[in-house]
């Protein structure tokens, strides 16, 4: 009972709503190895918001990983996604939201799995070097928040993330972020890709679908390299609505 507001009530804050209507994510990332594959540090933070957008609460975690190189990393994946991050432990930080507002129940590494790890990218390299890939139609958005010209991969590292990287001060554009999903669940957005995973790591996804951009972060001077090293942000597209 949150809306008792007697003196001595000591359940949860009277401020905060029944519930939350959705969540943003906001993440970066340390990596290293290049060309190599290597290790990978993720710092994520999942961000309870009203209905108008506004932050209500964070909870943010910090998850150490594995990072992966090199196309064809397995029937799970897209074939021409080639920079991985899959999280192997994962501690929670920080968090002010009410109790029963929990985001993972257990290991926050397997409630992610195959959800929001393994982080997936395509990087702008493999997009200027495989075949037509470039040309490939990856997604463009019906209210035009994603400022799109055709809406293809090459699009998306020579418009798309030039005009990220001037609006958010980053550094340049790295990849295309995927995320598992299933087949249509992005229609009601515009018109997308859906990029068949053969043998899904799990029941919850046949496909990957855009979720954003990866960026070198503005002081990372390791840039440009093969691969992943230093430190990165991301550009999430999407936020998630709770189911009302």
């Amino acid at each position: 009972d949150d809306d008792d507001d007697d003196d001595d009530d000591d359940d949860d804050d009277d401020t905060w709503p029944d519930s939350p209507y959705g969540f943003m994510i906001d993440v970066t990332l340390s990596a290293t190895g290049g060309d190599q594959g290597g290790t990978a540090t993720t710092y994520y933070d999942h961000i309870m918001i009203d209905q108008n957008q506004n932050p209500l609460c964070t909870t943010s975690l910090e998850f150490e990983g594995d990072y992966v190189y090199g196309p064809g990393q397995g029937e799970e994946y897209y074939q021409f996604i080639d920079e991985t991050i899959t999280w192997t432990d994962g501690t929670e930080v920080g968090n002010d939201c009410p109790v029963d507002w929990a985001i993972y129940k257990g290991d926050p590494v397997e409630s992610y799995l195959w959800y929001m790890h393994p982080m997936a990218f395509v990087s702008c390299t493999v997009i200027e070097q495989v075949g037509n890939l470039a040309d490939t139609f990856l997604g463009m958005d019906d209210s035009g928040y994603i400022p799109t010209d055709d809406g293809t991969f090459g699009d998306f590292c020579e418009n798309v993330g030039p005009s990220y990287q001037s609006a958010a001060g980053t550094g340049p554009i790295e990849g295309v972020w995927l995320m598992p999903g299933l087949d249509g669940e992005l229609d009601s957005l515009g018109d997308f890709g859906y990029f068949e995973a053969q043998t899904p790591g799990s029941a919850d996804y046949t496909h990957w679908v855009l979720l954003g951009l990866l960026m070198a972060d503005a002081a990372n001077v390791n840039e440009p390299v093969a691969g992943l090293e230093g430190d990165y942000a991301t550009i999430p597209f999407w936020l998630w609505v709770y189911s009302m």
